[in-house]
């Protein structure tokens, strides 16, 4: 289960960071962000683009390597967590709720979710061997 959750999240991230990368204007227009210049453009790819691409780097290398799986885990739990609890913060503050912010909540709602159940799988498969 704990590769699974890197593995699957891992790849999602990776895509939207790579189409953030190569396509920054289409996911900024996706979420009503203007990119009115070369460097905000800059920006967006580095760290729509490039923030993710690492991140995600890193959950699917740690599948490869289990001494990383537990950091791994920790680290998508707190980034998912993060970004959904601020996500829906914003939605009720701003009042921007629309078909794409419902589906990133969710998406980003469920890897939190998946993260922390493979954590505690982790720490149930730990206390048994001991």
């Amino acid at each position: 289960m704990q590769k699974a959750v890197l593995w699957i999240f891992g790849l999602i991230t990776l895509g939207f960071g790579v189409w953030s990368l190569l396509q920054p204007a289409a996911v900024a227009a996706a979420v009503q962000i203007g990119l009115p210049t070369p460097a905000s453009t800059t920006e967006f790819r580095a760290f729509y683009g490039g923030l993710e691409i690492g991140v995600a780097l890193f959950w699917i290398i740690a599948t490869r390597r289990e001494a990383l799986i537990p950091g791994a885990l920790l680290s998508m739990f707190l980034v998912w967590a993060g970004v959904a609890v601020t996500r829906g913060a914003g939605m009720l503050i701003d009042g921007s709720e629309s078909p794409v912010m419902w589906f990133a909540f969710g998406l980003e709602c469920v890897a939190a979710i998946a993260a922390w159940l493979a954590m505690q799988k982790s720490s149930d498969t730990a206390d048994s061997t001991e």
